[in-house]
């Protein structure tokens, strides 16, 4: 996942030079750590961490990394942020303390990273970054007129390209996905907690899953 983000935001911002500005990470989890080193090895960013866990951001200091408890501190001076928490990290406190003309990007799933509903009331206008093709929303703030450009919409980058799985990969992954919890709910009081690949395996057969999937996509 850490490559298709870092991918993704060569592909999209290729025409913006990140050498040695300062990005910030919020949220370093296992994804959040690998979008991090990345940021720093391949585009050559100075990253900053900011988390909520001392253990975590302890954990960033051997890296190299600087580190930062308070938000809108954190959110000041920076070129990129990427939230990887997977929950709401970027309200309407950190958008006000960000810096002209940043770049706001969410490896996280679906639009819950980023507040979309407070970047909105907060704008005066917003408008389509200009580009080639759809890359995000530049947003102009009331007042100091600070440019947010919101790459991608607030979706997870890592999806917005050709570089994630294409849609009938993810389609059959969630499927499992929503059959694995149904069964979960009805016979919770039956099955013993650990992974279990062979009773996804049975329920993808039960429910003719292979013969759906060929029949929509290749009939």
């Amino acid at each position: 996942m850490a490559n298709a983000v870092i991918k993704n935001i060569q592909k999209l911002l290729n025409n913006i030079d990140f050498n040695a500005q300062p990005a910030l990470i919020v949220g370093y989890g296992s994804i959040g750590k690998e979008i991090a080193k990345k940021l720093r090895d391949i585009l050559k960013m100075r990253v900053t961490i900011l988390d909520k866990d001392n253990d975590k951001l302890l954990e960033a200091v051997p890296e190299g990394f600087a580190t930062e408890r308070d938000s809108r501190n954190a959110v000041k001076d920076k070129s990129l942020i990427v939230g990887a928490t997977g929950t709401l990290s970027i309200g309407r406190s950190e958008l006000l303390a960000m810096e002209h003309n940043v770049y706001l990007v969410s490896a996280s799933s679906d639009q819950r990273e980023i507040g979309l509903h407070e970047l909105r009331a907060l704008c005066s206008e917003n408008e389509e970054i200009p580009s080639g093709k759809k890359i995000g929303t530049k947003y102009i703030i009331q007042a100091t007129n600070h440019v947010i450009n919101l790459i991608a919409d607030g979706y997870p980058i890592n999806f917005w390209a050709e570089e994630s799985i294409p849609n009938q990969v993810s389609d059959l992954i969630m499927t499992l996905i929503f059959l694995s919890a149904v069964d979960i709910a009805v016979n919770h009081d039956t099955l013993n907690i650990k992974i279990n690949a062979k009773t996804v395996n049975e329920l993808a057969k039960k429910w003719g899953i292979s013969d759906l999937y060929l029949d929509f996509y290749h009939g």
